[in-house]
């Protein structure tokens, strides 16, 4: 099974793709949101699992709003594939059992489970956002 994670962001969107069983990397990027769009409707697969955003109950600025309004696209554009939404604090609870734990730590634990991002390891060219899409697909593999 092929599963998508994407982390939205105001002007870029970080995606990857996995293949479940056996754990293996088959797509990873950072396209700019309009690209991303594009690229994703014309792919298959089989489950796209989103990052999606929280209230803290703080002041927010405008990238904020600008992600919010990438998510939507993503949920109009790919209203007829299987999506499914998550907080970002769910996916840390998930893997490090607070909702407080940094990215770094995050991060880490995918490192432990699937092995380092060196040449030749599973997780090779993963990096910035692309963790946080990582997590996300994981975490609803995890949670499927």
């Amino acid at each position: 099974m092929l599963i998508m994670g994407v982390d939205p962001g105001p002007e870029e969107t970080a995606f990857i793709v996995v293949e479940s069983e056996p754990f293996k990397v088959t797509d990873r990027g950072i396209l700019d949101n309009q690209q991303f769009l594009y690229r994703v409707e014309k792919m298959w697969i089989s489950k796209i699992a989103v990052e999606d955003v929280q209230c803290y109950g703080m002041s927010v600025g405008q990238s904020v709003f600008d992600t919010c309004k990438q998510i939507g696209r993503i949920e109009d554009r790919l209203r007829h594939r299987n999506l499914f939404f998550y907080k970002r604090p769910t996916i840390k609870a998930h893997f490090c059992n607070s909702a407080r734990a940094k990215d770094a730590n995050v991060n880490q634990v995918l490192r432990d489970r699937f092995g380092g991002k060196n040449k030749g390891q599973p997780l090779e060219g993963v990096k910035s956002h692309i963790w946080a899409a990582l997590a996300v697909a994981v975490y609803h593999y995890d949670n499927k």
